[in-house]
């Protein structure tokens, strides 16, 4: 079972979340769903289902807010964003590290790292990316 699940937000208000049901993980809905609507891709969030630890992704303007036992997002200040609107384009995956013997048996479980980020192409022509490394415990990077 996962750690962090994901739901997406659309502009023309659809949601799609990642399971029906959170809790059982057993019907997925695809990423691939979220991909093929990306260009109305409003906010992506991932949630912790065991520290109830939010980590939202607002691609209208470039921000990820992170709150704590479903408490109220804080607002972002004018003065935090940047002065021109660009697109910006999600970014997550998971990378799964496993450990074996030399004899190809797997030792232990599986380690899951979550990233979670946003990217865009300044007047310039220059891609810019920030991304988030976000571990089952609730401990993140920052880049």
């Amino acid at each position: 079972m996962l750690d962090l699940i994901w739901t997406a937000i659309f502009n023309d208000n659809t949601i799609i979340n990642q399971y029906d049901d959170p809790k059982e993980q057993k019907i997925e809905h695809a990423f691939k769903e979220v991909l093929n609507k990306q260009d109305k891709l409003e906010k992506f969030l991932l949630v912790n289902i065991n520290t109830n630890t939010s980590y939202n992704l607002n691609l209208k303007n470039g921000t990820i807010n992170i709150t704590l036992n479903n408490q109220e997002q804080l607002i972002t200040d004018d003065d935090m964003l940047l002065d021109k609107k660009y697109k910006y384009r999600l970014i997550y995956f998971r990378r799964v590290t496993k450990d074996f013997t030399p004899q190809l048996v797997q030792i232990g479980n599986s380690k899951i790292e979550y990233f979670l980020g946003y990217q865009y192409l300044d007047e310039n022509n220059k891609n810019h990316k920030h991304l988030l490394k976000i571990n089952k415990d609730g401990r993140l990077l920052i880049s």
